[in-house]
């Protein structure tokens, strides 16, 4: 019964992935046109950001079921990872510039969307660029630019979380910035984007459904100058949201 449904409504995510691309187009160049004219300050991401998460998620159907964000001035942001939908998701709805690994550079237009955006790049791989993206981190937030980072590095189709990477830990114990929990939960468990599969597979596979629902919850600002603790709490913080939400 899917694939039948697949097929008919397959005129549909053709379209959706035809009007991504050139919203995604149209958004990269607003954005270069900002990064070049406009002084960014605390309220980033930038208009354009923030509304092409916005306009991404109508394209492509989500209903989106949300809470407020704590209202603090600076702080990193550290949700859970499903799905290349989570980074228009956080680009909506928090003001926080990305860190993303450098394999997203390669995406058409949407990679040079996110470099031009002011995205902090990092190669897992090497130590020195894991290193200078902790030290661009620090030095966003003590300028008032929040940050976003998925702390599992990875996705995971879930149910619960991965473990986490702990580098951002340490720069958030050390200069004793909060960090605000995120959990991100669809209702289809089937739009979460894992292993090999290709972006261009899940998209037809997934994106012919007329209406989608994704749950975010924001949660309480944590802070402790012990990374271990910061750590352990923010994982629990997020595996609770979770909990009531999956």
């Amino acid at each position: 019964m899917t694939l039948i449904l697949r097929i008919l409504f397959f005129p549909l995510s053709l379209l959706r992935f035809i009007i991504t691309w050139l919203t995604c187009l149209i958004f990269l160049l607003l954005i270069l046109i900002e990064v070049r004219f406009f002084r960014h300050d605390g309220s980033f991401p930038s208009w354009s950001a923030r509304n092409l998460g916005k306009t991404i998620l109508v394209i492509l159907g989500f209903g989106v079921k949300r809470n407020r964000i704590p209202p603090i001035k600076s702080f990193i942001l550290m949700p859970n990872h499903r799905s290349y939908i989570d980074v228009f998701l956080m680009l909506a709805y928090s003001p926080s510039t990305i860190v993303g690994k450098a394999e997203i550079l390669k995406w058409p237009v949407l990679g040079h969307a996110m470099k031009y955006g002011r995205t902090i790049i990092v190669n897992r791989g090497e130590m020195r660029s894991r290193i200078d993206t902790m030290r661009k981190i620090g030095e966003s937030v003590m300028n008032g630019i929040s940050v976003m980072i998925f702390p599992e590095g990875t996705t995971s189709k879930g149910p619960g979380i991965l473990s986490f990477k702990k580098g951002t830990f340490n720069v958030a114990a050390e200069l004793n910035i909060p960090i605000i929990p995120c959990a991100i939960c669809y209702e289809d468990v089937d739009h979460a984007w894992v292993g090999d599969d290709s972006f261009v597979s899940h998209f037809f596979r997934q994106m012919w459904k007329p209406f989608s629902r994704v749950e975010v919850r924001f949660g309480d600002p944590i802070c402790n100058n012990n990374f271990n603790v910061l750590k352990e709490e923010t994982k629990l913080s997020i595996k609770s949201m979770l909990d009531k939400m999956e």
